[in-house]
């Protein structure tokens, strides 16, 4: 029921992070004349979503008790999921590293300092069991080969210095075989 700001608007959302992963539900506030285009777009994207799914978020979301006490909570988990990480990475890497801690979102951008390429570290960070995506995968023209993203959505606040730990000594052996 909630309307753009304007006819030149449309915000989109998703639920998933929100409410449950599994939703794979999003949603649109659009102007009314836009409503059926996107329509035809979407059924010509996907096959449709469940309407169970559907059902079940369009009466969690009507509550708005319920979801500003579920968004509330979810920010929460998001909030110790991302400290636990800038806490690691700045234990581990100390000013190796150079980030900033993020705002919002899901991760925490990041960069080695020059001479590590995060796209050739990746297959030693998966021997130790810990993956992330090099940043070059986010440059149209020119990447900065040395930046990376972590994503801290889906890992427990506990698993981070873990997690961190294998990151570091993978690069660390990365600047040992360079040497040789």
């Amino acid at each position: 029921s909630a309307t753009p700001p304007s006819e030149n608007t449309v915000r989109m959302g998703s639920f998933s992070k929100v409410l449950f992963p599994a939703a794979r539900l999003g949603y649109v506030i659009a102007p009314p004349s836009l409503v059926d285009v996107l329509m035809k777009f979407k059924q010509a994207a996907d096959l449709g979503n469940s309407h169970l799914i559907q059902g079940v978020v369009h009466e969690l979301v009507r509550d708005s008790a319920f979801l500003a006490a579920q968004l509330d909570r979810a920010r929460g988990i998001y909030r110790e999921r991302r400290d636990a990480l800038v806490s690691a990475l700045t234990g581990a890497f100390g000013s190796i590293l150079d980030f900033e801690v993020p705002h919002g979102g899901f991760f925490v951008w990041a960069g080695f300092p020059r001479g590590t390429d995060t796209t050739r570290l990746l297959p030693a960070a998966l021997e130790e069991g810990v993956s992330y995506v090099p940043g070059s995968d986010f440059y149209a023209t020119d990447p900065d080969r040395t930046t990376l993203r972590l994503s801290f959505s889906c890992a427990r606040a506990e698993d981070m210095p873990e997690a961190v730990e294998r990151l570091a000594r993978a690069w660390h052996n990365s600047i040992e075989d360079r040497r040789e």
